[in-house]
């Protein structure tokens, strides 16, 4: 049987959000399951502070810029994993790919997804978490270990940045085999720029992502830079496995908040906001506040090539 908050939850802030979009009900009521089972879940795992903190990391640099910006910032987080990051996604592309629902058609606009964060914010920010975590138990706990066993340097380097809360984190040294190319994309690599549209949620990954993956796994390519976590994808997995197979060819995940490598971990303080634009992208390699040496380096390294 659900919790009763979350419950009241769907069916007090969710469905009145998305019930008067024109898309099937059999769509919301997909959405609303996804998003319960998602609650679940990380509520589940709400009371042990190492675990949430470590299934939230990903959601941190996005929900740093979310109003109410005075709720705690892991409450935010738990509306980017669990509700932004969720099959909701859909209805906010003109590319939707999980749920079936034309293209071209952006069912939830902008003024509404904004408006919808909030009052998850607002009413997730009153409830007693740690209590109702410790009423909903572990639920599905086989996940975590086969996230663990699946992704062990991504895992352990989100665990890490969890445990100690600094700018820079060491690593121990990892000897596990590299991850192979599952996918092969069609054609010759390339390290062509041009944007890729398509739902945030979708799982499939694209052939300009496939051929940068290929070009690390050749050892043509020492870095995989993208804006944010997700610029490359809201879907958990996907962002998982890139960084895995990344970190597993002695390569670097960068973005402008983080960087990944096989020996350290590093996070920019204070964080900045995930770019909407092509220009806003570019404008971010300006500002060089408050990043680690071998970060700015990289970054700066990074510019000039997409400014050349």
């Amino acid at each position: 049987m659900p919790s009763p908050v979350i419950s009241a939850y769907l069916q007090e802030i969710l469905k009145p959000a998305i019930s008067h979009l024109g898309v099937p009900v059999t769509t919301q009521v997909e959405i609303a399951l996804d998003i319960e089972e998602r609650l679940e879940f990380l509520l589940g795992a709400w009371p042990d502070q190492r675990r949430r903190r470590t299934l939230l990391e990903h959601g941190v640099e996005e929900a740093t810029f979310y109003e109410p910006t005075d709720a705690p910032v892991l409450v935010r987080a738990l509306v980017v994993v669990a509700i932004r990051n969720s099959l909701l996604e859909d209805l906010a592309s003109t590319a939707p790919t999980t749920l079936g629902l034309p293209d071209g058609r952006q069912a939830l606009d902008d003024t509404g997804l904004r408006a919808l964060t909030r009052a998850s914010i607002d009413f997730w920010r009153a409830q007693d978490l740690n209590r109702l975590g410790r009423l909903l138990g572990p639920v599905r706990p086989d996940r975590i270990p086969r996230w663990r066993t699946q992704f062990p340097r991504t895992w352990r380097a989100f665990t890490m940045l969890a445990d100690q809360q600094t700018q820079r984190v060491a690593l121990p040294t990892f000897t596990g085999a590299a991850v192979p190319l599952a996918w092969e994309p069609s054609g010759e690599p390339s390290l062509d720029d041009a944007s890729v549209v398509m739902s945030g949620i979708n799982p499939r990954f694209d052939p300009q992502l496939l051929a940068r993956l290929r070009l690390i796994a050749q050892g043509h390519l020492p870095v995989f830079f993208t804006d944010s976590f997700k610029s490359v994808s809201r879907h958990r997995l996907k962002l998982y496995w890139t960084i895995e197979f990344v970190l597993s060819h002695d390569a670097a995940f960068v973005t402008q908040n983080y960087l990944f490598t096989p020996t350290a971990v590093m996070r920019r303080s204070p964080l900045m906001r995930p770019a909407h634009t092509d220009a806003e992208r570019m404008a971010k390699f300006d500002e060089s506040m408050g990043l680690q040496p071998e970060h700015r380096d990289l970054l700066t390294q990074i510019a000039e090539i997409l400014r050349s």
